[in-house]
């Protein structure tokens, strides 16, 4: 599992898409039921408690990586992902900008609000969509008077 992390990890922002995603999810999802497998004696081990507690958490990171990745979110929402996290994430720098950014920058402990700034991405953009038919419907509109 800590070799999958580690390639995810050196995984460049723009070459991550939501199908990889979802495959991240499954994998997670597989080293779950494979660590809940695990003989009782091992379960003792504080490597095992290290290994859940790693699995949980990228459980829960996951959506919220699906959530940053969708084409709603622009410039500006990243700027308010940088202010509440506090970490500069290099999101302008594609060469350098890897999912490990993601993990320095703490997202879970701040997942309520990048929830909403990821929802406000999506709300911002079905509304761009309807003023851009409108504007298109009245565009070909001839009044006489």
């Amino acid at each position: 599992m800590l070799n999958t992390l580690n390639d995810w990890k050196e995984k460049l922002w723009v070459e991550i898409e939501a199908e990889m995603i979802i495959d991240w999810m499954e994998t997670i999802e597989k080293y779950k039921i494979e660590c809940s497998k695990l003989p009782k004696d091992l379960k003792s081990w504080e490597a095992y408690d290290v290994l859940k507690m790693k699995i949980e958490k990228m459980k829960e990171i996951l959506p919220i990586v699906q959530e940053l990745k969708k084409d709603s979110i622009r410039e500006r929402h990243w700027e308010k992902v940088v202010e509440i996290t506090g970490c500069n994430i290099p999101y302008q720098q594609e060469e350098i900008f890897v999912f490990y950014d993601m993990l320095k920058a703490n997202i879970l402990e701040y997942k309520e609000d990048i929830e909403d700034i990821c929802d406000s991405a999506d709300k911002q953009i079905n509304i761009k969509k309807k003023l851009d038919e409108l504007g298109a419907y009245w565009d070909d509109e001839v009044f006489d008077f």
